[in-house]
């Protein structure tokens, strides 16, 4: 036998429906928050090299307080934790500057094995390199002679080693002491420069614009649960 609910006035029908409206509302706003944030790892792992997890799981989201009494109360969000917050100069586009100060360290090409969208050999990272490259200054020589550049060049290929100059820093392979072309050489970090323009790569407002095509359906669903 089906029961029927009797309400002793209007106003308790009122009352009843807004209950229900802010809690399918809560439920609404926590899975939306929930896919743009699915939607926006995806992103990351489809437009970024990544070498690790860390920025993908740097995208959270904080759901909706279940206690909220008013549907102006009602919002969850999604965003990204602080220590990613390089993404953001990903999702806007900008000028990048180190913050030290000092040059910004740019891989090449052939540091990710000629393919941009690979990730950076680990042999080719800086903290790597730093350690096996060989300065023009060499045995007493000046450090801006033909001479130190040509011992640095010799050290640099015999032992896999790399050379900077002016301030590109190259993996020496071939070392020809004399006649013809000094040395061949690979560009592997580009040092030039203080600052670069990082075009415009969004990744977070793609997400959300997408699971918002889904809150009328999902605030149906949200009602359906509570008839």
């Amino acid at each position: 036998m089906a029961q029927i609910k009797l309400m002793d006035s209007m106003g308790e029908v009122v009352k009843d429906v807004e209950r229900k409206f802010i809690k399918a509302g809560i439920g609404t706003v926590n899975n939306l928050a929930a896919v743009s944030r699915k939607n926006a790892q995806r992103n990351i792992e489809e437009k970024f090299t990544t070498r690790n997890k860390f920025t993908v799981n740097s995208v959270v989201y904080t759901k909706c307080d279940p206690n909220v009494q008013t549907l102006s109360e009602i919002k969850a969000e999604m965003g990204l934790l602080s220590k990613a917050g390089y993404m953001r100069l990903h999702e806007t586009g900008g000028v990048k500057t180190a913050k030290t100060g000092a040059n910004l360290i740019i891989p090449t090409t052939n540091a990710r094995l000629g393919n941009n969208a690979y990730r950076v050999k680990e042999f080719y990272k800086y903290k790597n390199v730093r350690n096996n490259f060989f300065p023009r200054k060499l045995n007493g020589q000046p450090s801006r002679s033909k001479q130190a550049l040509i011992l640095a060049t010799f050290y640099a290929a015999k032992n896999r080693g790399f050379v900077r100059v002016d301030n590109i820093l190259y993996q020496v392979r071939k070392f020809r002491p004399a006649g013809g072309q000094l040395f061949s050489a690979t560009p592997i970090l580009n040092m030039k420069h203080k600052s670069a323009f990082l075009p415009d790569r969004p990744w977070m407002k793609p997400a959300i614009e997408r699971a918002e095509n889904l809150t009328q359906k999902i605030f149906n669903q949200q009602m359906d649960k509570l008839k």
